[in-house]
């Protein structure tokens, strides 16, 4: 079986990132073993709205929009370099609530759902950095809302 190694531009972008940052040195490293190192051009779909999950992809280089479609393609937002893209989806086993549109060539790490898994079961302290990622998607949710709001004069 190939082994898929991260460049160290992944590497850095996922030690950087705030789901990793301060991870013990064993969990980072069996991160790294599990990602998978992708590419997209612009307009290529990383993840559907409503598709079944296949796994977490964490922002390593490049622009993605955060869409849905209701009637046509709304942006709710970009993703930042080193923020997870499905992650909800992935641990939850719903559908992906959101398209995932690449708007430049972009790198991303992609963590199957089955690979995550076993990491958050072998180390239960994954779970705090992803409580504070979805939270924080929420969070960004709520103030997109808010200002979709406040634009289109509606009373929330």
């Amino acid at each position: 079986m190939r082994r898929h190694i991260p460049s160290r531009l992944a590497v850095s972008a996922l030690r950087k990132s705030a789901f990793c940052s301060g991870l013990p040195r064993g969990v980072f490293q069996g991160l790294c073993r599990v990602g998978r190192e992708q590419q997209y051009l612009p307009g290529d779909k990383i993840i559907r709205e409503g598709d079944v999950p296949v796994g977490t992809f964490f922002l390593v280089s490049g622009w993605v929009d955060r869409q849905v479609c209701d009637g046509q393609a709304i942006c709710l937002g970009t993703v930042a370099v080193g923020e997870p893209i499905g992650l909800a989806a992935t641990v939850s086993g719903k559908p992906y609530a959101i398209t995932a549109v690449a708007r430049s060539e972009t790198r991303v790490l992609f963590f199957p759902t089955r690979g995550m898994g076993a990491l958050l079961r072998r180390h239960p302290e994954l779970w705090i950095r992803v409580s504070l990622a979805l939270s924080s998607g929420v969070q960004q949710a709520y103030l997109h809302k808010m200002a979709l709001c406040s634009h289109r004069g509606a009373v929330v």
